[in-house]
């Protein structure tokens, strides 16, 4: 499953709940502009509570936070391990 997932989210076999989420994470990170009140109706129609849709935007939210500033600082996890 998680090599489907890797693959190709869309195409994965998973649930219609957590393939709506995804969608919409995908959306607020990479085209955030683009986001609506019919995205997250969306997701909600798909089964998703409003409080799993909101747990999902905050952990987006941080994990996009802190990639964006380790790329600002140059960290490098990888340096560090070696």
């Amino acid at each position: 499953m998680w090599r489907a997932v890797e693959y190709d989210w869309r195409t994965a076999p998973l649930d219609g709940r957590v393939r709506a989420t995804l969608g919409f994470i995908e959306k607020l990170t990479l085209r955030p502009d683009e986001l609506s009140r019919a995205d997250a109706d969306a997701v909600l129609a798909e089964g998703v509570s409003e409080d799993a849709l909101v747990d999902a935007i905050h952990v987006a939210a941080l994990f996009n936070m802190i990639v964006r500033l380790a790329d600002s600082f140059g960290w490098d996890i990888r340096q560090r391990l070696e």
